[in-house]
């Protein structure tokens, strides 16, 4: 077990930006942060730090191998409707050079186009492309969606333009990647 820290930075318009509330939350209403296999590790409506302007933080005791859906209730005013910001974080242990960051910026509302981005680095900033790379989008029951291939935009950078349904709810997003290195063929890479 280790401390983990969780995060998420609102932004709007180019600019850090306090929201009236952020808690730990899922749109449901059944976890804040949970396991990949369902089990709740911190509750529905768990309260956040809020070290700096923008910034929203929580320390978690996490197994380091162990993969967290992480769900963020954001409501930027007050009145206004909750969104929910969902996040993977870990397995924390470091057992290759390669890293993938997932990062959620913008509000993307049903009925319009968004991109989605993924950014592959090494541990040194280095930007390296997977072999093969997918991307499977889930609805909140876990099924399938949509899937697709991103598009290669540069080394390490990948896109791929998601037409979001008028009637989607809470959608989950995996991206994998196979990724060759020294002969060395890594296990499934999730952002």
């Amino acid at each position: 077990m280790s401390s983990q820290k969780l995060y998420i930075d609102l932004e709007i318009g180019g600019s850090l930006t306090n929201a009236h509330s952020v808690v730990l939350g899922s749109s449901d209403g059944s976890y804040g942060v949970r396991t990949q296999s369902g089990e709740v590790v911190v509750p529905n409506g768990t309260a956040v730090d809020h070290p700096s302007v923008g910034r929203y933080e929580y320390t978690l005791d996490a197994s380091d191998s162990e993969t967290y859906l992480v769900s963020w209730k954001v409501i930027n005013q007050a009145g206004d409707q909750p969104i929910y910001v969902n996040q993977t974080a870990g397995p924390f242990v470091v057992t290759s050079s390669i890293q993938s960051v997932a990062d959620y910026r913008g509000t993307f509302l049903q009925g319009k186009t968004t991109t989605l981005m993924l950014k592959i680095t090494d541990f040194n900033g280095q930007s390296m492309d997977p072999r093969t790379i997918s991307l499977s989008i889930f609805n909140e029951n876990n099924e399938v969606e949509t899937t697709g291939v991103p598009d290669k935009v540069a080394s390490g950078f990948f896109i791929y333009d998601w037409e979001i349904p008028a009637a989607q709810a809470v959608v989950h997003i995996l991206l994998y990647g196979h990724i060759l290195l020294q002969t060395e063929l890594l296990q499934p890479i999730r952002a």
